[in-house]
């Protein structure tokens, strides 16, 4: 006699905590709003703050890297054909991550640092050995894409010990080499399967190229002649990269999105070019370009596309998340205004850097309402 039983129903924390991208991306959507809120909160009072910590710091690792963390423990498995990581090693990822940001930010800046440190260098040991036992574990993204991860662990400990001022390094040295990988893949194969057209395919040395070209810009920091010539060589290699892709059709919004975001890449590393040559101080006009531009236009095309994908419904850009696109072009366009009138020394470049900052916490807020339910799982908590 055969008994059957029932499957017990999972947890609201299971269902939470049964994909990494769910955890990283609530956490990014809660960290961009803290960070922004701050960085507005220290400006406009002002409030006493080491507002480079709290702006840079939080901003690249409390935003971009916790949510580019959960993106990779994702489709590094997918890349490589290897077994999916599980729960036991991305979940003390991500907890030892957050107290790390918070111990940064709001505690003690060394301690929290080497956190955050520890759980790069531990998550890049994770991707080696997931890379290591894979089906195809020699495959070039992922190897660089852990290579990057691993640089950004050293990037923080050298931070730590000597003292330097890390914003510089780490954007060059690891945060846009790394959506350059990312996006050089995913955006050709996106377009691809649309439009029904084998994926191009560029030669394994392309990359070693590029993040050689993204490195030295971040390690001429101090030189305007050797980033003048780096920014310009990547800005040639860029325009021409992009244009092989072919990537600009009428597409759905879905990934006219990420063509855009795209096309900020070299747009930024012109305008570094451009600092460099004339020696301008411009408010970090190039720096904005490629973090507002290229990452968070990135950011919010894949993200949706992860959130929607994983959560199996249908992958489109609805009303809501076109929106979301056009606000984050609206916000790159105020930052640099704000560039320009401090550079012809008009006042009106603090009201446009407020406006940015609030711009992009309604961006974030809104995000966070229209996926919120989804990658939260809060039905689930409701039933």
């Amino acid at each position: 006699m055969f008994e059957w039983t029932t499957p017990k129903k999972k947890s609201w924390w299971e269902l939470f905590s049964e994909q990494p991208h769910q955890l990283f991306f609530t956490s990014t959507i809660i960290w961009s709003c803290i960070i922004i809120l701050y960085s507005l909160l220290i400006m406009a009072i002002p409030i006493e703050a080491n507002f480079t910590l709290i702006h840079g710091f939080g901003t690249i690792y409390g935003v971009l890297v916790n949510a580019f963390l959960g993106f990779l423990l994702t489709v590094i498995p997918r890349y490589t054909n290897g077994t999916l990581i599980k729960g036991h090693d991305y979940i003390p990822i991500f907890a030892l991550y957050q107290i790390g940001l918070i111990v940064t930010i709001f505690l003690n800046e060394h301690i929290g640092k080497a956190f955050v440190a520890s759980v790069l260098l531990y998550s890049a040991i994770v991707f080696t050995q997931t890379i290591y036992y894979a089906l195809n574990n020699k495959q070039n993204e992922s190897i660089w894409l852990t290579f990057l991860i691993f640089t950004s662990s050293i990037i923080l400990f050298t931070d730590i010990f000597v003292g330097i001022d890390l914003t510089w390094y780490s954007l060059w040295l690891f945060v846009f080499p790394l959506v350059f990988v990312v996006a050089q893949r995913m955006i050709p194969s996106f377009y691809s399967v649309y439009l029904q057209k084998p994926l191009p395919q560029n030669p394994s040395w392309i990359l070693a190229i590029f993040v050689a070209l993204f490195f030295g810009i971040g390690l001429s920091h101090g030189s305007n002649l050797w980033i003048n010539i780096f920014s310009g060589l990547l800005f040639v290699a860029l325009v021409y990269f992009i244009s092989r892709l072919d990537i600009y059709k009428k597409v759905p919004p879905i990934l006219w999105i990420l063509a855009v975001g795209f096309s900020w890449l070299p747009i930024g590393v012109f305008a570094l070019f451009i600092e460099s040559f004339f020696e301008i101080y411009s408010l970090k006009l190039s720096l904005h370009i490629l973090s507002l531009g290229f990452v968070f236009t990135l950011l919010i095309g894949f993200g949706s596309r992860v959130i929607l994908g994983h959560s199996g419904q249908k992958i489109e850009a609805d009303k809501i998340t076109v929106a979301l696109f056009i606000t984050t072009q609206v916000i790159v366009l105020t930052r640099i205004l704000s560039s320009l009138f401090f550079i012809g020394e008009h006042n009106m470049w603090i009201g446009f850097t407020h406006l940015s900052f609030l711009l992009w916490l309604v961006l974030f807020v809104v995000w966070g309402i229209r996926y919120g339910k989804t990658i939260t799982k809060y039905d689930a908590l409701l039933k």
